[in-house]
Parts: structure tokens; sequence; C-alpha cells
């Protein structure tokens, strides 16, 4: 339970986090705002999270001991000073509508000066930008979304797309399944969102129907990150099993309940909107 758990809630964010990279590809791709993409991620997001709640909380004891309210405050101040670089560049993005790499320049900036110390400034800048440039920038993140943009171009133009669109509609299989599936399977395999998020993409978008490709294009999403959720090649699946000792059947016999309710809202709100 514990490791469903912390499997679950860690990354069920992802589904509306506008600074998610697959979120921030689909919606450059789709050359669309990354909202245009999260609003029909809610649906499926609050359907995991009732069922989850359910399926994982039932048999556990909620009599729990209440912090002690200094602690509690220390611990809001904590988070809320770390979040702030975040807050920051997601209120200049979405909110005030600045060019979105300013934005996150911005939130770079107060995260390098945040909780600015009392000594050894200079010394602790250096640090911070050594930092920042060694560990903070996730190099191979834009070598792959490089790979994926120029993966796009090359689909376009080669016309390979509506080979295979005819291949795929020549099989006889509802969209929606070979949707779920092959999205389900390439995160799964990989236990790469990003790189499955683009080039997914590129072969579904043109056949996905003009009036519901919002709905679709969040139904592929579900899938690849449901997929990579339940990844052995996923870190926090491994390690976090790991961790607890955990029975790997057990835990996926838990997340299957969750998993299938987020799949079944997607099909329904595409169901919905056609």
């Amino acid at each position: 339970q514990k490791t469903a758990i912390n499997l679950f809630f860690r990354h069920i964010g992802y589904f509306v986090y506008p600074l998610f990279s697959s979120i921030i590809i689909a919606s450059s791709f789709l050359e669309k705002s990354a909202f245009s993409i999260i609003k029909y991620n809610f649906l499926i997001m609050f359907a995991g999270i009732i069922v989850a709640y359910f399926v994982f909380f039932r048999k556990i004891n909620h009599n729990t001991r209440r912090k002690k309210s200094g602690d509690l405050l220390k611990n809001t101040k904590i988070f809320f000073r770390s979040f702030l670089p975040i807050f920051i560049a997601l209120v200049l993005a979405l909110g005030l509508k600045i060019y979105f790499p300013l934005a996150i320049l911005f939130g770079v900036i107060t995260a390098i000066i945040n909780d600015w110390p009392k000594y050894n400034k200079i010394n602790i800048f250096k640090e911070r930008i050594h930092k920042l440039f060694k560990e903070g920038i996730k190099y191979n993140l834009v070598l792959i979304i490089l790979g994926v943009m120029i993966f796009k171009t090359v689909l376009e133009n080669s016309g390979v797309i509506s080979i295979l669109a005819e291949r795929l509609a020549s099989f006889g299989l509802p969209l929606i399944l070979v949707v779920i599936v092959l999205g389900f399977i390439s995160g799964y395999v990989t236990g790469v969102h990003l790189a499955a998020t683009g080039i997914l993409l590129a072969i579904f978008v043109p056949l996905f129907p003009s009036g519901v490709q919002g709905p679709y294009v969040s139904l592929l999403f579900t899938s690849i990150i449901l997929g990579y959720l339940v990844s052995p090649l996923h870190l926090c699946l491994a390690l976090t099993a790991e961790y607890f000792s955990a029975d790997l059947k057990k835990v996926y016999g838990l997340l299957f309940f969750p998993i299938t309710a987020m799949i079944f809202a997607g099909i329904v709100q595409i169901i919905v909107f056609s």
C-alpha cells in the first residue's frame, strides 16, 4: 500500500502541471497553450484520485498524532520559501502572460537568491551558479526535445504518416483502442514519457477527428504516463518497492483500479465531446 500510495500520488499532479516536460512538448508540438491540454486532464485526474483513495486507504488507521503547531508553522514557511521560484514562474507565464523563457529566468534568479545567507555571500553565490549549470540544467532533456521536433518534421515531410494512418485504418481497430494500447506500451517499455509523447503525437495527431482532438490527445497522454508509471524502468517504482520490500504483483493489483478508472474517464470524455 505504501508503495502504491507513494507512486500514484507523487505523479498524479503531472496531469495538470503546466511545467511538466511532456505537457510542454505536447503544447509546442500542437502549437497550443498548455491549458488547452490540461483542461481535458482534470476529469481523468479526479477519477484516478477518487478511486485511488478508496482502494489505497480503505484499511488504513487514520488516527495519527497531530504535529505540534510550531513544527507545522516552521514546515509551512520552508515549503513556501522552497516553492517560491516555481510559483513566480507560473504567475508570470500563466497569469501575466509573460514570455515563457523569460518567466523561467525570473524563477531561476529567485531560486539563486532565495534564502540568502548572512555570511560568505560571494562564495555561496558562486556555488549556486556552478550547481545551476552542472546539475540544474538537464542537457539530455534539451537533446530529447530537439530530437523529437526533428523526428516530427521528418515524418511530416516523408509522407509516412499518411501511409501509417492507412495501415492502422485497414486493421479495422477502433482508434481509441490503438491509442490506449500503443500509448501504454510505449510508456511501459521505454520508461521515458517525454520521447513517447513526442513520437506518438507525430503519428496520431493527423488521425484524430478535428472536433475532438483535445480529448484524444489527453487520452494518449494518459496512456503514456500510466505505462511509464508502472514501468520496471521507472526508478520511482523500483526504488520505492525496494525500500518498502513490496511485492510488485500486489502493487500492480492496487494500481489496476485507479489506472482503469482514468482510462475509462478518458474514453467517456471522447464520447461526450464527439
